[in-house]
């Protein structure tokens, strides 16, 4: 099961729950600077940047710790988001397969790869880029 995704660092959060003031030289040590509002309604966009920086925060967050549930290979630069969401669709898929067969799962993913990925059903975790062979 996946855990709760890591909370931002301390000085992130406090800066995204408290609101700027403004101080000398344009903002008060240790707190977000405080942008200029712009006409019309300032505390309503204010409040939209910063509910949409918390829902992004949350975001990073949960595709960083289900970067961390999916394998790969060390020597792999960081995952993006869709090749994380893709690699976990496929990695979701080969361990459903590997439970609807009853093999051993080393054994199942060693016969996968010495039979060159024949099987249609083995066409969504295949993530090598080659094209699954129809066995019609």
């Amino acid at each position: 099961s996946l855990s709760s995704p890591p909370l931002p660092p301390p000085a992130l959060s406090r800066c995204l729950a408290e609101p700027s003031q403004p101080g000398p030289g344009g903002a008060e040590l240790g707190r977000c600077p405080v942008q200029p509002d712009p006409p019309g309604r300032p505390r309503q966009r204010r409040a939209a940047n910063l509910r949409e920086r918390r829902r992004m925060l949350s975001i990073n967050s949960a595709f960083d710790a289900l970067r961390g549930h999916v394998p790969t290979f060390p020597y792999e630069k960081r995952l993006s988001k869709i090749d994380t969401l893709r690699l976990a669709i496929a990695y979701i898929a080969l361990l459903g397969d590997i439970l609807l067969s009853g093999c051993d799962p080393k054994a199942y993913v060693e016969q996968c790869l010495r039979s060159g990925f024949q099987s249609p059903q083995r066409a969504a975790w295949n993530t090598s880029g080659k094209r699954v062979m129809d066995s019609a």
